[in-house]
C-alpha cells in the first residue's frame, strides 16, 4: 500500500503515530511498528520517531503493502482446540507460532489458522488480528482465548483490562528459588533500540507472583500468575531477580545489554503488595489501571498508597558458571491455565498440559517432579 498525504491544519502538532493510525485505519501499536520498521517518510526523510509532532504542509508517505491486513488469508494449519462455542475459541498455541501477522511475516500465524477454521471472527483490531483478544510470545506455548464475535471480544477484553482474568504459567528457571512465594513488582519499558523490554522507573506498572512448586541447586519449577499483561513480563521479571527462564536466549544470563542484578538496579518508588491488586481484598487504585501511569509523577504525592521508596528484596549471588547455550533448549514457559467469565456470566476455566519439551528437559536432568499431576 502506498499512501501519500499533505498534512492538513487538523493534524498540525499531532504525533506521527496517531496520524498514521488515523489515516491508515490501523491501531496505534501497528502504526508504531510501521514507523520503527522504516515504512514512513515525512518530506522524503525516513522517520523512526513515533512521537514526532507533524506540521501543516509536510508531506507524509506510507510505503507498505497491505497496511490494513486485507490480504491476510486463511491457511489449513492444524489447531489444538481446547473449547469452542458460537462466541469463542480457546486454543493451545504451539511453540514457534506467531499469534498474528507482522510486517515481516504474514503467513503461518494463529490468525491464518483461525481464518481457515472459522468464517466468523471478531474484527475489532482489523483483519490481521482477527479474533485475537490477547497474545502469547512466539516461543511461549499454551492457553489462549480468541473471539468469533465483536461482542465476545469486547466482553472478554474488558476483563483483561480490569485484571479480572486469572492467568497462570508454568516456567522452569535457572537457580534455586528459596521462598515459596515471590512477588515481583517492577515497571517495564519497551526499549526499541535494544529491541527488548527492560526494567525502568519510567516503565509501565507490572506485577508478577511466582509460586515455587519444585527446586534443587540448579533449577526451579514455578507456577506464575501475572496481574498485568506486559510484553515479555515473566521473562524480564525472572531475569530481574536473577532466575531467567530456561531456554531464554533474549533475557538469559549471557545476554548483552541486560545487566545481571546482584541487587536491584533501581528502587521501586511505590510499596504495593500483589494482594492489593486482587479485587477480593482491595480495589485497584485508579492510577494503576492506567497503562500510561508514571511511577515518578509528582501527582502521586497525595495517593495514600505512596510510601517512601523501599529497597527491593531480591539479592542473588553471581552464578559460578555461565549457562551453556551451545545446545539450544526451547523456552520453557507455558500458559497453563486461564479463568474468565463467559457472556452469560458463567465461570470458564481451562488448563493445558505443558508440551513434550518440558518433559524431555525434566527427564534429561533427572528432575524428580511429575508435571502431568499439576
Amino acid at each position: 500500500m502506498l499512501k501519500n498525504l499533505v498534512i492538513s491544519e487538523s493534524y498540525n502538532g499531532v504525533r506521527l503515530d496517531r496520524l498514521v493510525a488515523a489515516e491508515c485505519n490501523i491501531t496505534r501499536t501497528k502504526a508504531v511498528e510501521l514507523i520503527f520498521m522504516g515504512f514512513i517518510t515525512v518530506d522524503d526523510v525516513l522517520i523512526r520517531r513515533p512521537g514526532l509532532k507533524v506540521k501543516k504542509g509536510q508531506f507524509l508517505q506510507v510505503n507498505y503493502p497491505d497496511v490494513t491486513g486485507e490480504s491476510i488469508k486463511g491457511e489449513n494449519i492444524p489447531l489444538d482446540i481446547v473449547y469452542e462455542d458460537d462466541e469463542i475459541i480457546v486454543v493451545n498455541k504451539p511453540k514457534g507460532m506467531l499469534t498474528h501477522p507482522t510486517p515481516k511475516e504474514s503467513t503461518g500465524t494463529l490468525v491464518n489458522a483461525l481464518m481457515y477454521h472459522s468464517r466468523n471472527l471478531a474484527n475489532v483490531y482489523g483483519a490481521e488480528r482477527a479474533g485475537i483478544i490477547h497474545r502469547l510470545d512466539r516461543d511461549t506455548s499454551g492457553i489462549l482465548v480468541t473471539a468469533k464475535t465483536n461482542r465476545a471480544h469486547t466482553f472478554i477484553a474488558d476483563q483483561f483490562q480490569n485484571r479480572d482474568v486469572e492467568k497462570y504459567y508454568i516456567a522452569i528457571v535457572y537457580g534455586t528459588i528459596k521462598d515459596e512465594t515471590t512477588d515481583i513488582i517492577v515497571p517495564l519499558l519497551v526499549n526499541h533500540k535494544l529491541r527488548k523490554v527492560v526494567p525502568s522507573q519510567n516503565g509501565k506498572f507490572s506485577a508478577t507472583r511466582a509460586y515455587k512448586i519444585w527446586s534443587n541447586n540448579e533449577y526451579s519449577i514455578l507456577k506464575v500468575r501475572i496481574f498485568t499483561g506486559r510484553t515479555h513480563q515473566i521473562r524480564v521479571h525472572m531475569q530481574y531477580i536473577g532466575h531467567p527462564v530456561v531456554g531464554d536466549l533474549l533475557y538469559g544470563y549471557n545476554q548483552h545489554n541486560i545487566p545481571y542484578h546482584e541487587t536491584s538496579v533501581f528502587i521501586p518508588p511505590k510499596k504495593i503488595t500483589i494482594d492489593q491488586l486482587t479485587r477480593d481484598e482491595a480495589e485497584v487504585p485508579t492510577d494503576l489501571e492506567d497503562e500510561n501511569y508514571d511511577c515518578n509523577s509528582d501527582n502521586n504525592a497525595s495517593d495514600p498508597m505512596v510510601d517512601p521508596p523501599v529497597t527491593a528484596q531480591y539479592k542473588v549471588k553471581e552464578p559460578s558458571h555461565c549457562v551453556d547455550y551451545s545446545k539450544p533448549i526451547p523456552l520453557l514457559l507455558h500458559s497453563y491455565s486461564l479463568r474468565f467469565k463467559g457472556l452469560h456470566s458463567e465461570d470458564l476455566f481451562f488448563t493445558c498440559t505443558p508440551p513434550a519439551c518440558f518433559f524431555d528437559f525434566i527427564n534429561d536432568h533427572n528432575i524428580d517432579f511429575d508435571l502431568s499431576k499439576l
